[in-house]
């Protein structure tokens, strides 16, 4: 294995670990958020078709446009999760119990450091997992990488 492919694979493995680690970051900076009362502008669930394998699929979302106040100033979003995943749902009935709990806490998180980055559910569980695999897969390469550096 040449010097270039060598470097390539360090680089490579370098950067998937500054990438998790950097949004390892930004999820720990979700604790900071603060919750705020909303007002609930609009609300309802949206339906998008996805082909899949050998069917069209159907998948729901709660959506919620509201406002909030911070220090005095209005701020509008319409943003309900960090991951969009978590908010994804097969039936329209599962949909429709996320919206209600929603609207029934009516709080949504916003940052402290830029209020005008809001959420109604502070969650980025599906994160975790696909970030712990790309700093391990990071970390693979770069020990490769350094392996093959020392045969050669």
């Amino acid at each position: 294995m040449g010097w270039n492919m060598i470097f390539f694979l360090f680089i490579s493995g370098a950067a998937l670990i500054l990438y998790a680690v950097y949004y390892f970051n930004a999820l720990l900076d979700l604790k900071c958020w603060e919750p705020v009362k909303i007002k609930i502008q609009e609300f309802g669930v949206s339906t998008i078709d996805r082909p899949e394998v050998y069917v069209r699929a159907s998948y729901y979302f709660p959506f919620v446009k509201y406002s909030y106040v911070v220090s005095g100033e209005e701020f509008y979003s319409s943003k309900v999760a960090i991951d969009k995943s978590v908010i994804e749902f097969r039936s329209r009935e599962e949909a429709e119990h996320i919206l209600n709990e929603l609207v029934e806490v009516g709080l949504a998180y916003y940052s402290p450091k830029k209020p005008s980055d809001s959420v109604l559910m502070l969650t980025a569980e599906g994160w975790v997992g696909h970030l712990y695999g790309i700093f391990f897969s990071g970390v693979l390469v770069v020990f490769i990488s350094v392996f093959f550096w020392a045969a050669t």
